[in-house]
């Protein structure tokens, strides 16, 4: 477990500086350790709160063993000032988000279409993966939600915090989080 005070210090204290942006699930912020390790902390949204048990229970269950999951490095819930304060610490992959190089300046056009195409393959076996093997459903895949080493190697970020928001694991969710009701 790490301290709430360690994630102020990894973020700046949430800084805007330090948001990488939102999913689903929380806000998402880069930042980097005392001892020089950079992270990727997700704050947790609010609404649709585990219990505590249910919470570390279903933290300790989101080590995966796969080549192309972000790996989960600690996580926080403390009451802070009369709040609840849950967070999550992945690895930082040197190379950045998806989105990044697919919108950003660093377009992954400038890569051989065999990369690419391995990235697809690669995000492909994870989500394989994810379904087939652990019975769990990954609710907020987009291309901030996936991350490349030096070697271009994806990793998904945020597998199993389904179980952490789903009260209903039938339960069908849009985009933002919010259960979806009839046929979509």
């Amino acid at each position: 477990m790490i301290s709430f005070k360690e994630f102020e210090d990894i973020t700046n204290k949430f800084s805007e500086k330090q948001l990488h942006g939102e999913s689903i699930f929380g806000a998402v912020y880069e930042g980097t350790r005392v001892d020089g390790e950079e992270m990727i902390v997700i704050k947790l949204k609010e609404h649709r709160r585990p219990s505590e048990t249910q919470f570390n229970l279903v933290v300790n269950g989101l080590r995966f063993e796969h080549k192309n999951i972000l790996q989960l490095k600690g996580y926080c819930d403390e009451t802070v000032e009369a709040a609840s304060k849950r967070l999550l610490c992945y690895e930082l992959l040197q190379n950045g988000s998806l989105d990044r190089k697919i919108f950003g300046d660093q377009s992954l056009t400038q890569h051989p279409w065999e990369e690419r195409y391995r990235i697809i393959q690669d995000i492909c076996k994870v989500l394989q993966y994810l379904h087939e093997e652990c019975k769990d459903v990954h609710m907020g895949i987009t291309a901030g939600n996936i991350w490349l080493d030096n070697d271009m190697l994806p990793k998904v970020g945020c597998c199993g915090l389904s179980r952490i928001f789903a009260a209903d694991p039938t339960q069908i969710y849009n985009t933002k989080g919010i259960p979806c009701t009839g046929a979509h």
